[in-house]
């Protein structure tokens, strides 16, 4: 597994500048808005190396004796994010993202059935929710230097500790070569970013984040340790969007009140020091769900549910009397 991960490490640390080059040539560039955390444009479609490395590791995996990761993860990956570059390049409407995203849901649902075995319609309802879901998740919380990068480099690697510990090496590569991947395009987006993934990138991680799920939950791995990494992930969104909803907000209009957001708004901490702080929180539930006792988990993922509601409260009311939607400078 080691072998793995270092050749999708190499990969996307190769592919990531070529990425670079093609996307300025074109112009795919991500310019400061209402949702942004940076005030001056900057190359997205980075998630392009991120895949491709994904893509290629597995391919080496299939050509050696590795063990090969689930291919109709990959194939899913590889259409969403398909969709994110459409997304990043001549923009696309949310309806069709959303059919998009539950249709290769569906599909997964479908090919967990025909390779696993498992019931099709239980599992299909379940792709359908958690693919979207994964998506739009790491695609709402891809908005400061290194974050998701550095989450998807922790989650990959509670995949492989998990599935290796349950004996599901084709689980375990999965894990294996999204961490190594993220670890290889890092340096790219932090602490200074030249290039941020785009949609492109958090769709593909998205897929592969829920694909992985549903695989590891049909073989017998525990809830608890497949989502714990995620769990500061989904604490932020499903607070800021609740606190949205409580407040009347639009919940789906741009905005920059997540947690991670308001963290590095002027005067606030630097970029990469939010996503560590993210990636600290993984470790902490994955270590939680590790220790295999429940209690523990609850209380460590309830806490951590707690500091990101005290974060997003004390800092929301601090900021209230400033000027909200003045962009942060790019960290670095």
């Amino acid at each position: 597994m080691i072998q793995l991960a270092l050749t999708a490490v190499a990969l996307a640390a190769a592919a990531t500048p070529l990425v670079r080059q093609a996307v300025l040539r074109f112009g795919v560039m991500d310019v400061p808005n209402t949702r942004s955390s940076h005030d001056t444009p900057v190359a997205r479609g980075g998630g392009i190396a991120v895949v491709a490395a994904v893509v290629g590791a597995a391919l080496c995996a299939f050509l050696t004796s590795w063990p090969a990761p689930w291919w109709p993860a990959l194939a899913a990956a590889i259409v969403l994010a398909g969709v994110g570059l459409w997304d990043d390049v001549a923009g696309l409407g949310s309806l069709p993202r959303l059919a998009l995203q539950i249709s290769v849901g569906a599909a997964l649902g479908i090919a967990l059935s025909a390779t696993e075995g498992t019931q099709l319609l239980l599992w299909a309802t379940l792709s359908v929710i958690l693919v979207p879901l994964s998506v739009n998740v790491i695609n709402f919380m891809d908005g400061v230097n290194g974050i998701t990068a550095v989450t998807m480099l922790v989650w990959g690697a509670s995949m492989w500790w998990a599935a290796d510990r349950y004996n599901e090496p084709t689980v375990a590569a999965l894990g294996v070569i999204t961490a190594g991947a993220s670890m290889g395009f890092l340096p790219y987006n932090a602490p200074r970013a030249t290039l941020f993934l785009g949609d492109v990138g958090s769709y593909g991680l998205g897929t592969l984040v829920g694909a992985t799920t549903l695989l590891a939950l049909s073989r017998g791995l525990t809830p608890a340790l497949v989502l714990a990494p995620l769990v500061p992930y989904f604490s932020d969104v499903l607070i800021t969007l609740l606190r949205r909803r409580i407040r009347g907000t639009a919940l789906l209009s741009a905005h920059r009140e997540h947690a991670y957001q308001l963290l590095v708004r002027p005067g606030g901490w630097p970029h990469f020091a939010v996503a560590l702080l993210w990636g600290a929180l993984s470790v902490v539930c994955t270590l939680a769900a590790m220790s295999e006792k429940t209690y523990l988990s609850i209380c460590i993922f309830t806490l951590i549910a707690m500091t990101t509601w005290l974060i997003s409260v004390r800092l929301s009311r601090r900021l209230l009397n400033t000027q909200t939607q003045m962009p942060t400078v790019i960290d670095g």
